[in-house]
């Protein structure tokens, strides 16, 4: 559903409570001559060369979508780039840092806050180092065997061995003994524990985040009128997009728009609505724009429509392949849903399910 009285009609037969004001307040569509093709994604777009990733279930989701804003910025301000930012890393180090004890997903703004006491590690080092496991099977195993040690259900040593055999398995440094394991045993919590084999990991390629710009934006958890964050989150996006050496823009949203456009995952106050989105609070970047031409009936129509670069791997299985309706482009192709794991998405749509906006 693509109007505005469509859009209305959406959240009254949600059950959705809200006010006449609110009721009467049009989301402001942008206009066809404001949504000029963006494709950060493709050359010489500032995320161009930056790959797709996939969290692999870690729920890293805003360190991935932070390390990709990270990679756009030093492409566009110190290239060239010779290799990306592990967000698996950045996650865990951010985590260790704020005393976390789990590898769950964190806010954008706290995480942006701790960027100048972090420092980056090799993507490729990184993924290397998983060659036989991915990030969340070695995480289960590491702390398996850790609570096993800390709980005295396990012999340290043999435990020490598993998670030495664990480790070399992944690919890790073989210099990493027995003793140096029991050493690392002594960490307080698993998240400091794993950090250990990071630090070791990445001992060649840290670089220090200290000199990347404080992220701006906003969010709109508890404020009473969503429609009014709904409007100026889509003008910050087209904004951002039309700067010179334009960088990808982060957003924290539900997920499941982006494979029902008809989803509502945030409330009235911007929160997220827990009934129907409790298991897809996401994060990622918005890489392109485009205006989408449909037909209605009879009747030609226009979208704008963003580009949300995903952080769950290359592939589009899973969604749709083309868009309904929609008229061929100028070259002829008829336009694509889903393109390298990256969802094109109605601008009214992502901006009813996103409750923050951040950028560089």
């Amino acid at each position: 559903m693509r109007l505005v009285s469509s859009l209305i009609s959406i959240f009254l037969t949600s059950g959705l409570v809200f006010s006449e004001a609110r009721a009467n307040y049009n989301f402001e569509f942008t206009q066809d001559n404001e949504c000029t093709e963006k494709r950060l994604d493709k050359t010489p777009g500032s995320a161009s060369k930056i790959p797709v990733q996939d969290q692999d279930g870690t729920g890293l989701c805003t360190a991935y979508s932070m390390a990709q804003l990270i990679d756009a910025w030093r492409a566009v301000n110190n290239p060239p780039i010779t290799d990306f930012t592990s967000p698996l890393v950045l996650g865990i180090d951010y985590i260790a840092l704020t005393n976390g004890t789990k590898v769950s997903d964190v806010g954008a703004f706290k995480l942006a806050d701790k960027l100048p006491n972090l420092s980056s590690c090799s993507y490729s080092a990184m993924k290397s180092h998983f060659n036989s496991k991915t990030p969340i099977d070695f995480f289960r195993e590491i702390k398996r065997n850790y609570d096993l040690a800390k709980s005295g259900s396990a012999n340290i040593v043999s435990t020490a061995q598993a998670i030495r055999n664990c480790v070399l398995n992944s690919g890790f440094s073989n210099t990493l003994d027995i003793e140096t394991i029991k050493s690392y045993l002594n960490e307080e919590d698993w998240v400091k524990f794993s950090k250990k084999f990071f630090d070791d990991a990445c001992k060649d390629s840290r670089k220090s985040l200290s000199s990347i710009p404080k992220i701006k934006g906003g969010i709109s958890y508890g404020e009473k009128n969503h429609f009014i964050f709904m409007n100026k989150y889509r003008k910050t996006i087209n904004q951002q997009l039309d700067v010179p050496n334009a960088l990808p823009v982060g957003i924290g949203y539900c997920a499941n728009v982006l494979k029902d456009r008809d989803a509502i995952g945030v409330t009235e106050k911007g929160e997220f609505d827990e009934s129907s989105c409790s298991n897809a609070k996401h994060a990622s970047v918005i890489v392109g724009r485009r205006l989408l031409k449909y037909k209605d009936g009879d009747q030609v129509k226009t979208i704008c429509q963003f580009l949300v670069r995903n952080t769950y791997g290359s592939s589009c299985n899973g969604y749709d392949q083309y868009e309904k309706d929609a008229l061929p482009s100028n070259s002829g192709e008829t336009p694509r849903v889903c393109e390298n794991g990256q969802i094109w998405v109605d601008e009214n749509s992502l901006m009813r399910n996103t409750n923050s906006v951040f950028h560089f």
